[in-house]
């Protein structure tokens, strides 16, 4: 059962039925429902899924070329043998000259890792062949930062070739809601503060056994499936995870702000400096989240109603003390008849007292 995911839903099917060239890239972190999105969507049309693992090249496209026979009706998609990806894109290309065609290469950097350059090679492609043609072509992968960095940002050789792009977020409070039809509203509350919104872990809470029983056997158990799951995405999303580790338990035990998480980590200046990044990059993987309350703004009164303008600073002159103030200004402004709630008027006032 499919539950959620409207919108995205709604903007894919506007880009399958626009009739021009569509290259859309689609990334999040794991867990999220990227594939099951893909695959809904591919269902009932013209359309090939490929799923990349992380073999060799020459498997990688006789796996693709599998998936060709699958998704459309050619006798010449079973026996072609491709020698490269520009050789297999051109036979998709050629394919996706008349009608629409939608390719879905799913874990997108596990095709880079086997083969070097493949985005260089999908830039020539798209170029010459792709854009001339009506094919909707999704790059999707789970390692956000390689997906952000080696496909989207500018140094990519795939930046501006894409025409849209979305990064995939957990689902909704409302959302959530349908996969638990047998809980009270307490109870399914209570699992999305548990869960969030990550489709693959609400499907592994039973609505028919009581919430408390599903906590103890999901996440508290050793064999359970969320029991080693936050180690599980450091592994895959960093190459050091001790220090996000500590950075996470610095979190936990009441660290807010970035400059006391990086004294908890560690006190010494380059550490700090090092946990100030992995503060950032555990923001930009989604394992952590940065909130920065709203401050209200002072009220629109004269400019004397504010003491900090006339507050003396004594690391200037005497003559301009008053900080942040031009002293011809401040001057402006002590005068009885000086107008200062309009600017423009206050402006006039000082350009008198210069004169002055």
């Amino acid at each position: 059962m499919f539950i959620g995911r409207e919108p995205e839903t709604q903007f894919l099917e506007e880009l399958s039925s626009s009739g021009k060239p569509e290259l859309f890239v689609l990334y999040g972190r794991r867990r999220v429902g990227k594939t099951e999105l893909l695959q809904q969507f591919c269902r009932g049309r013209r359309a090939v899924y490929f799923l990349a693992a992380q073999v060799r090249e020459k498997d990688n496209l006789r796996a693709f070329r599998d998936a060709l026979q699958e998704g459309i009706d050619d006798p010449l998609a079973g026996s072609v043998e491709f020698p490269d990806w520009t050789a297999a894109l051109n036979f998709v290309a050629e394919r996706a000259r008349d009608e629409r065609l939608v390719v879905v290469l799913d874990e997108f950097p596990y095709l880079c890792e086997s083969t070097k350059g493949l985005p260089s090679q999908l830039q020539r492609f798209w170029d010459t062949r792709g854009k001339a043609s009506k094919l909707m072509l999704v790059l999707c992968g789970s390692q956000v930062s390689f997906m952000e960095n080696e496909v989207l940002a500018e140094r990519s050789p795939l930046f501006g070739r894409r025409t849209a792009q979305r990064r995939l977020e957990p689902l909704s409070p409302e959302s959530v809601l349908p996969f638990f039809p047998k809980w009270s509203m307490r109870d399914r509350v209570l699992a999305y503060a548990i869960l969030g919104g990550m489709p693959a872990y609400l499907r592994r809470f039973d609505d028919s056994r009581s919430l408390f029983e599903n906590v103890a056997r999901e996440c508290l158990r050793p064999e359970g499936y969320l029991f080693d799951e936050v180690q599980f995405l450091l592994r895959s999303e960093l190459s050091n995870p001790a220090t996000y580790n500590s950075l996470l338990a610095a979190i936990a035990r009441g660290s807010e702000k970035v400059g006391d998480i990086a004294l908890d980590v560690d006190v010494a200046r380059a550490a700090a400096r090092r946990a100030r990044r992995a503060a950032h990059r555990s923001r930009s993987v989604a394992l952590a989240t940065r909130y920065v309350p709203r401050r209200g703004s002072l009220p629109r009164l004269p400019f004397q109603a504010h003491p900090a303008a006339y507050q003396p600073d004594p690391r200037r002159p005497r003559r301009t003390r008053a900080r942040g103030v031009h002293p011809a200004r401040r001057r402006a402004l002590v005068r009885p008849s000086a107008p200062c709630v309009h600017r423009r008027a206050l402006a006039r006032t000082s350009r008198r007292a210069r004169r002055r």
